[in-house]
């Protein structure tokens, strides 16, 4: 998942994030007003605006996954599968880009978005690939200055530019569809929330931040966050001196509990499981073994008797 974000204070500030799990040879890469820029469709660019960014270089191309150019015109391109479409067909009386070379071509002809939305009423988007090693990645853009910010996709509708006033792009569903999203969080405010359920005065807030009820990471990120710190208490005598009362009870409560037994069984080391475990499952930790090797540990499972799992 990736995230870009664009915002204005007394700076205007562009960013964003690559939430990918391997390398694609990315480096700081800066081209010149003066390095030419060749396109497929198109004519070589041998003037232009210098621009800088985080790109591959392939047989001396700079492949811009991001970029900024002189005039402060900020691009990046954010993952967006089974979404993104860039039609076979070339279109006769515009000029034809592919999407490999979309952060190029509007870096260096423009310096601002309202040239990028001149340029691209005659741009059209087409598949074609860097070489046969390497196949276009599906793409959507978030592009922004100091005065505004869009996004740009190229779907199965055709090719669509929104206006953005949030300043935020991520992956899927399409913008268009996070936009009306949207409105299912009006009730957020960074204020102490207003009783609008009933007359009942003894309904008062019990603690600060319920304004942001709803949010992803609301008061409920609490529960996640009890699996991680479970899995850090990795000695027993640690925990019986450092572990709040509260948690301990909780832990022993369930130990405990006739309803369920408690099954002991390997905490692989592999990725999915190590991953699982981070996600809110379940896991407890045997905080009898002294090892604190991930591959080494020994948890703890919750089975409800005759149910089969209730976490694993």
């Amino acid at each position: 998942m990736c995230t870009s974000i664009a915002m204005n204070t007394e700076d205007f500030y562009f960013g964003r994030t690559m939430d990918i799990e391997y390398s694609f040879g990315e480096k700081v890469v800066f081209t010149p007003r003066n390095y030419p820029i060749s396109f497929r469709k198109n004519d070589t660019l041998h003037r232009h605006y210098a621009m800088l960014g985080m790109a591959s270089v392939m047989e001396n191309y700079p492949l811009y996954a991001e970029a900024v150019n002189e005039r402060g015109l900020c691009i990046a391109g954010l993952n967006f599968p089974d979404n993104a479409y860039y039609p076979q067909k070339e279109d006769p009386v515009r000029h034809n880009v592919s999407p490999f070379e979309l952060i190029l071509w509007l870096c260096a002809k423009c310096a601002s978005v309202t040239d990028v939305k001149a340029l691209m009423a005659s741009t059209h988007l087409i598949s074609i690939p860097f070489n046969d090693d390497l196949p276009l990645t599906p793409l959507h853009w978030h592009i922004a200055d100091r005065e505004h910010s869009i996004v740009l996709e190229s779907t199965q509708n055709g090719l669509e530019l929104y206006d953005n006033p949030v300043g935020v792009l991520t992956n899927n569903p399409g913008f268009h569809f996070q936009t009306t999203n949207l409105c299912q969080y009006m009730n957020l405010t960074t204020a102490c929330p207003q009783n609008c359920f009933s007359n009942i005065k003894s309904l008062v807030p019990f603690g600060q931040g319920l304004g942001s009820f709803g949010l992803p990471g609301d008061y409920r990120r609490f529960y996640s966050n009890i699996c991680p710190l479970w899995r850090s208490c990795s000695k027993r005598r640690w925990w019986c001196r450092n572990a709040p009362a509260w948690l301990r009870h909780f832990h022993e409560s369930w130990r405990q509990n006739p309803e369920y037994e408690i099954i002991e069984r390997r905490c692989s080391s592999h990725p999915f499981h190590r991953r699982n475990s981070w996600r809110g499952k379940l896991l407890l930790q045997n905080v009898k073994r002294e090892s604190s090797h991930p591959a080494d540990q020994s948890c703890l499972s919750l089975v409800r008797k005759g149910q089969g799992f209730l976490y694993c």
